[in-house]
């Protein structure tokens, strides 16, 4: 385990493992808050209350050192890599960080919303997560500490505005429904010029319709036809701006059936009709 201080409080350490078996000892410490992220592999974590974390590729959980003190942590196929941030609140100033300094932040707000108590949370990555968390693996050594540091501070401000919903050890999502949605939602993408309807994916993928849908919400943070609307916008964008196709052409490759109904979800979601867009 690699560890690099970020800020005062704030450390940031680099798991990598090809045991099947571990123990997580140190004190229990209920001022201090561990963060931990799988880049790569699955791992279980035995809190010393008997209960267990999952987190698979992309997962992310938060917890005390109090909680898993002692903790037993076991690899599927004795592989595992991932990150660890311990945040101690007795310790942090956020004063000393310039991006939240004079204002009404305060970290322990993390603690009170998924943590406190001997509680735990664990979130199914998405988007947006794992692009934050990707810049902590940058390779460039000169990059890395001021990515790493940066990246902390976005990570803690998506958890105090974004409020993730946790899956916890008494949700029906298991890991492999998860990976399911991963499966689907990149189906949606590639193919974003096709249409397709709830039951036909969760026939094709063997899954519940309304476990699909509960399931999406809870990685992407929307419905899957609001989260793939706003693809089809984003994309169309990207095509106005950078190529000669004309409006019919982009409305189909972005799955309209006809160019009166892109112009007029365009609109909606840009402010301006796809000509401006192209224009301005």
């Amino acid at each position: 385990m690699d560890s690099i201080l970020l800020y005062k409080g704030i450390k940031l350490s680099y798991i990598n493992t090809d045991s099947n078996n571990l123990v997580h000892n140190h004190e229990p410490l209920d001022n201090v808050m561990e963060i931990n992220y799988c880049k790569e592999g699955k791992i279980c974590i035995e809190l010393n209350s008997g209960s267990k974390m999952y987190l698979g590729p992309g997962d992310y959980s938060i917890n005390t050192m109090m909680s898993c003190a002692n903790s037993k942590i076991k690899t599927k196929n004795e592989q595992y890599s991932g990150i660890r941030i311990s945040i101690d609140l007795d310790e942090i100033d956020c004063d000393s960080i310039d991006i939240f300094k004079k204002s009404d932040i305060c970290i322990n707000e993390i603690y009170e919303n998924y943590c406190s108590k001997g509680r735990f949370s664990s979130f199914a990555g998405n988007e947006l997560t794992d692009k934050i968390f990707s810049y902590f693996f940058v390779e460039a050594e000169k990059l890395k500490l001021p990515y790493c540091k940066l990246k902390i501070i976005e990570l803690l401000l998506y958890l105090l505005d974004m409020k993730p919903v946790p899956i916890t050890q008494d949700s029906k999502y298991k890991l492999d429904q998860v990976e399911i949605v991963r499966q689907i939602h990149s189906k949606l993408v590639i193919n974003i010029d096709n249409r397709y309807t709830i039951e036909e994916l969760a026939k094709e993928y063997l899954i519940n319709p309304t476990t699909l849908k509960t399931v999406f919400k809870s990685v992407y943070g929307n419905s899957i036809a609001a989260h793939i609307k706003e693809h089809r916008m984003e994309h169309a964008a990207k095509l106005l701006s950078d190529s000669d196709m004309s409006l019919a052409e982009i409305a189909r490759g972005v799955g309209y059936e006809n160019q009166s109904k892109f112009t007029a979800a365009f609109k909606a979601y840009y402010g301006v009709l796809p000509k401006e867009y192209r224009k301005r």
